[in-house]
């Protein structure tokens, strides 16, 4: 079936900022001054959404086509990385969790090369723990608790 390029995944980040808004409609929004709890989630839904448009309306400018396939190997690989780091964070430790769920996505993206998804993981781990950790003070331990 040919499709443009990029509609699919462009339809499925609107449909995903759509959900957020969805499930989120009941969180007060506050105003700019008093932000309430969805503020946050309500401008990353619209972002969502309006980046969804843009690259929809890119394609067909373009004029782009493709044979559409699904690459479930990446979807699996996805749903993997997730799944490690929510079962693994608070036992392991961001650095660990993070480096494994790296490798998970390189292994998934079907090229990989251990030295540089390594790497990638190490500082993803660490840039991540200075942002949550340090920088906004919230409950993210670098290393495994007792180390």
């Amino acid at each position: 079936m040919k499709v443009a390029k990029t509609i699919a995944p462009g339809l499925g980040i609107m449909a995903l900022g759509l959900a957020f808004l969805w499930f989120g409609r009941g969180y007060p929004v506050g105003t700019m001054r008093s932000m309430g709890p969805g503020m946050f989630p309500m401008a990353l839904a619209s972002l969502a959404i309006g980046t969804g448009a843009l690259i929809v309306l890119s394609d067909f400018l373009r004029g782009g086509e493709q044979d559409l396939e699904f690459r479930w190997r990446g979807v699996f690989a996805v749903l993997g990385a997730l799944i490690c780091f929510a079962f693994l964070l608070e036992r392991a430790g961001l650095l660990i969790t993070g480096l494994l769920a790296v490798v998970i996505l390189a292994i998934g993206e079907g090229r990989v090369r251990p030295l540089e998804a390594t790497i990638v993981g190490l500082v993803l781990s660490v840039a991540i723990w200075a942002v949550f950790g340090r920088g906004l003070g919230m409950p993210v331990d670098l290393f495994p608790r007792g180390v």
